[in-house]
C-alpha cells in the first residue's frame, strides 16, 4: 500500500508499507520495492502518527511546497493531509 510519510523536517516521502509492529509502520521506497520485492517489516520504521493516506494531488502539493522552501504552506498542507488509520495496512 502506498502512503505519504512525514519525515525529518516535515519532508514528504511517498513510500510503500511493508508492515506494522509496536506502533511503527515500516516503509520502503517504491523503486526498491519494485526491484527487490517487499518483505514483511523491511525498510524504515515510522511512527504511525507520521504516516498519511496516499493521494497523488496531496503528495504533489507537499513535494512542491518542500522543494520551494515554503515552510508555512508545507505546515498548512500537512494539517489537511488524511492521516492513515493506526495499524492499518
Amino acid at each position: 500500500m502506498r502512503v505519504i510519510a512525514r519525515a525529518y523536517g516535515d519532508r514528504p516521502l511517498v513510500r510503500e508499507v511493508t508492515g506494522t509492529a509496536d506502533g511503527l509502520v515500516y516503509l520502503v521506497n517504491p523503486s526498491a520495492a519494485e526491484t527487490h520485492g517487499i518483505t514483511p517489516l523491511s525498510g524504515v520504521g515510522f511512527p504511525s502518527s507520521a504516516v498519511y493516506e496516499h493521494d497523488a494531488g496531496v503528495a504533489e502539493s507537499l513535494l512542491s511546497a518542500w522543494e520551494s522552501g515554503d515552510v508555512e504552506g508545507l505546515l498548512r498542507l500537512w494539517e489537511t493531509a488524511p492521516l492513515k488509520a493506526h495499524g492499518a495496512h
